[in-house]
């Protein structure tokens, strides 16, 4: 999955992305000179959050050329490297003293390979924190709205044929013997609904920055859309969105997302 085409947009719509990458550095046991990797690092919102947390050396690493190049925009002078990369065919080894990924890990392709990579970056005793999109109904309101898109007639036909690209695991356990049988020690997870209350024009801008590289794109369906099947398919999340509002007008945005911490043995 190539994000380079929301690139330019991905900063202004990462709205939750935003949100989340807080929560995790509250996680976080940092002392201010690690050698820091962050895994999935899209344009570097996170990266430069931590580069202020650290002296130490800071890298971000995605497979998205596109989302490199607004990375590197934004850290000029800051020192952070970006390397082009999946997390499943990184090449660190024992280099890092914490290893972060922020809203990414939903998205690899070989789950056990991506979190044995973070391991081998990390040096012995070295920390992995992560959050992530968990289980199928990750944004209860979202899957409401993907139910008007399935049922509506410009859409339907093609709806039915949608392919999840996504990794989703259901419970908190289901992460932590994930992140054990790739080789992590004193694994610590849990599952929580973040949400924040949002107008129907944040909700969408939000569904932009992640979900749409999914639901938009031709490669995640069994058939060819139309032209016109991502103007209808946004119109239709629109108005459904303004339809969940309350009174003032807002709506209550909330992700299902698991933070999980781990060590790699000494």
């Amino acid at each position: 999955m190539d994000f380079s085409a929301i690139s330019k947009t991905y900063e202004t719509n990462g709205l939750a992305q935003k949100d989340s990458a807080r929560s995790l550095l509250d996680i976080a046991v940092l002392h201010g000179s690690e050698n820091i990797l962050d895994v999935g690092c899209g344009p570097g919102f996170f990266t430069r959050i931590v580069r202020e947390r650290t002296s130490g050396r800071v890298v971000g690493a995605d497979p998205s050329p596109g989302m490199i190049a607004e990375a590197g925009k934004s850290a000029a002078g800051s020192k952070i490297e970006y390397v082009i990369s999946t997390a499943e065919e990184m090449a660190f080894d024992g280099e890092f003293d914490a290893v972060f990924t922020n809203s990414a890990f939903q998205w690899v392709y070989d789950p056990v390979k991506a979190l044995r990579q973070c391991l081998a970056a990390l040096r012995p005793g070295g920390r992995f924190y992560m959050q992530a999109p968990a289980r199928k109904v990750f944004c209860p309101v979202f899957i409401a709205t993907f139910d008007d898109v399935a049922a509506d007639t410009r859409t339907a036909e093609w709806f039915a044929g949608f392919k999840s690209p996504w990794f989703f695991l259901e419970t908190a356990e289901n992460y932590k013997a994930l992140a054990e049988s790739a080789g992590f020690v004193s694994v610590q997870a849990k599952i929580v609904a973040d949400g924040a209350r949002r107008t129907p024009d944040e909700a969408l801008r939000i569904f932009k920055s992640g979900a749409a590289a999914a639901y938009l794109n031709q490669d995640c369906y069994a058939a060819t859309f139309p032209d016109s099947y991502a103007a209808d398919f946004m119109d239709i999340m629109l108005d459904s969105l303004r339809r969940k509002a309350d009174a003032d007008g807002r709506l209550e945005l909330a992700f299902h997302r698991v933070y999980l911490s781990a060590e790699k043995s000494v």
